[in-house]
């Protein structure tokens, strides 16, 4: 437990200290993309060996790296202090500081990387992810479409939209059904910040038996015909009768402000469920309000006219400037597959289970994965970025390698290399288990394993188990490992060896074992944690995890800007839960994390009670600095 007054002494250095190092820390701003193109699977940039700068400080300021000043790294607490003891602001709640603004709740931590994890307002800069703002509908004629440039879109409705002398963007429609303009790219709001900032003109001669509206939202409906009334997820609505502006959530009618206070509003959507309305910039709502983000919404702008006219003056928009960023929303998963394994040589699937796997990409985007069925390891892998499908590089009945006469197999991590990748396989003998290492050979995928144990079972330490392995720089990778000691309690090690993975050494002084054991976020609550999944994004350290209440188990994540200070990411809560099916009823184990084509892909086993079974989700992830 940190003192009170320890804290006090040193919160005023801390904040010195960590507004200089957030001058540096990510640069996540929510600028705005608008080169034309928006692509649903599109995000972060490979981990595969992308040619990214080295990030950037942030809470702990020492960025790819480790806290120990043997290895020329600032030490501890990030902040210059050489005591660990001593906690940044950003790590206060860890340790039951009574501070009135706790962790990432303070401003000054609101840009740190982990403090990001899991937020709609801390984004980075995407390319290729929004449509074009649309130009001004000035001097365009009358033909809409040819008014979006590059911008594809799609008109519906009767009658259609048109585009008024004055430059007005008139929705068309009638009193029964909306006509408009769907704007074709799809939006993946679940990991999507999206700013739409339209310009409303108002008809001046729309009295109460006028039914002139004009609309911007998103929907996520498929069918725009002639009989359309526009489903909408989120979105403004003008009203020309009643001169106001309406923010309607699934449907509902939530709040209204007179239209005449505002030439631009903004309806801005945060991945994280969030939703505002500024008008000329000035936040509107007065209370928080929340929608559910879809994984494939489209933009639209329609309306409705009872008596359409021509050379009558519309309800319409004068123009629509589209912002969108990507965030880090470690909860924003596709749907749960199966990974298909296939044999070598051979079309059929395979419907063997699997009890362990681990998976790593190369610098070519292939992955390559380690899997453990019937107690043997086999090398699978596939071309490109598609994670849907595995190809065993042996057949089933001559695996790459066969533990001794009476050994177990664990679970399997992997690195990749520039030639070879390197390979971490806990083999279990009465009832110890010993850390093997080895290589998979980068061409023939063969597997050796070295004779001698990278962590061998001592006086204190019974069995290591469920490693995982991450890079820190082109000479050192980072290894965490379940450790169960001979007098029942279970801890994780953490260790830092040569990039080939030899002589570990284990780094203390952390609070890793604090995160998984002590009730530190109030959505954390696990009997068991096993299994585990360590990549670098973003600037931050994510540590996946599985863990079981009851019988039940899910998947957690972790997150640290130093590997000293952790934090619950989703405030505890699982990233990622079983879907029900009944291949996972029992639950969701046994993480596997890799990068490739912006895309995070998180295989695992679902537990069907008495089986196991790989399958795996995507998401889209940051383009702003995966790093390896």
């Amino acid at each position: 437990m940190i003192r009170r007054d320890l804290h006090a002494n040193h919160r005023t250095r801390w904040r010195t200290a960590l507004a200089q190092t957030l001058v540096l820390a990510l640069g996540l701003g929510c600028a705005g993309i608008d080169d034309g193109r928006i692509d649903p699977e599109a995000g972060a940039a490979s981990d595969a060996g992308a040619d990214t700068a080295t990030p950037p400080a942030s809470d702990g300021g020492i960025l790819p790296g480790l806290p120990y000043d043997d290895m020329g790294l600032s030490r501890a607490d990030g902040f210059g202090n050489g005591d660990v003891a001593e906690t940044p602001i950003c790590n206060d709640a860890l340790f039951g500081a009574e501070a009135v603004e706790l962790d990432c709740q303070n401003s000054a931590c609101q840009n740190v990387a982990s403090c990001c994890v899991g937020r709609g307002d801390c984004c980075g800069d995407t390319p290729n992810l929004a449509p074009a703002s649309l130009p001004s509908f000035v001097g365009c004629g009358t033909d809409v479409l040819g008014c979006l440039g590059e911008t594809r879109g799609r008109l519906f409705g009767s009658p259609t939209p048109s585009i008024t002398a004055d430059g007005t963007f008139a929705p068309g429609g009638d009193g029964n059904f909306d006509s408009g303009l769907l704007l074709e790219r799809v939006v993946d709001l679940r990991s999507t910040r999206l700013s739409l900032k339209a310009h409303f003109v108002t008809p001046s001669d729309c009295g109460p038996g006028c039914l002139e509206g004009a609309a911007v939202s998103v929907s996520t409906q498929d069918l725009f015909d002639e009989t359309t009334r526009v489903d909408m997820l989120a979105g403004l609505v003008l009203s020309g009768s009643r001169a106001d502006v309406s923010l309607i959530v699934a449907g509902r009618d939530v709040q209204s402000w007179p239209a005449s206070d505002a030439s631009t509003w903004t309806l801005l959507l945060t991945p994280d469920g969030r939703v505002q309305v500024l008008a000329d910039g000035m936040e509107l709502l007065t209370s928080p309000v929340g929608y559910v983000p879809a994984g494939a919404a489209r933009i639209v702008l329609s309306g409705h006219d009872l008596n359409p006219t021509p050379g009558r003056m519309v309800a319409g928009l004068s123009g629509l400037e589209i912002e969108a960023s990507r965030c880090d929303i470690p909860t924003g998963w596709s749907d749960h597959r199966d990974l298909v394994l296939r044999e070598r040589g051979l079309p059929a699937t395979l419907s063997t289970p699997v009890s362990a796997l681990g998976t790593a990409v190369d610098e070519s985007g292939s992955t390559l994965a380690a899997l453990v069925i019937e107690n043997a390891l086999f090398i699978a892998g596939r071309p490109g970025a598609d994670p849907s499908e595995l190809t065993l590089t042996t057949s089933l009945d001559n695996p790459s390698y066969s533990p001794p006469v009476g050994s177990t197999l664990g679970s399997p991590a992997l690195l990749t290399g520039p030639e070879n990748s390197f390979l971490l396989l806990p083999v279990e003998t009465d009832g110890e288990s010993a850390l093997m290492w080895g290589t998979v050979d980068g061409v023939t995928r063969a597997v050796t394993i070295d004779s001698t144990p990278l962590l061998s079972p001592d006086s204190n330490v019974r069995s290591f188990e469920d490693p995982t392995v991450a890079r820190v720089d082109a000479s050192r990778v980072v290894i965490v490992v379940r450790r169960v000691h001979r007098n029942g309690p279970v801890d994780f090690g953490v260790y830092v060896a040569s990039e080939s993975a030899m002589s570990p050494r284990e780094l203390t002084g952390l609070h890793l074992n604090d995160a998984l054991t002590a009730s530190s976020a109030p959505g954390y609550d696990a009997d068991e944690v096993g299994g585990l999944a360590l990549v670098g994004q973003d600037h931050a350290w994510q540590l996946y995890y599985a863990r079981r209440r009851g019988a039940r188990w899910s998947i957690g994540l972790l997150v640290s800007d130093d590997m000293i200070f952790w934090r619950h990411a989703e405030g505890g809560e699982s990233v990622l839960l079983p879907d029900g099916s009944p291949v996972e009823t029992v639950g969701v184990r046994g993480p596997a994390v890799t990068f490739a084509d912006e895309r995070v892909t998180l295989s695992y086993l679902g537990l069907d009670g008495s089986r196991s079974w790989p399958r795996f989700v995507t998401r889209s992830a940051t383009a702003n600095g995966i790093w390896r």
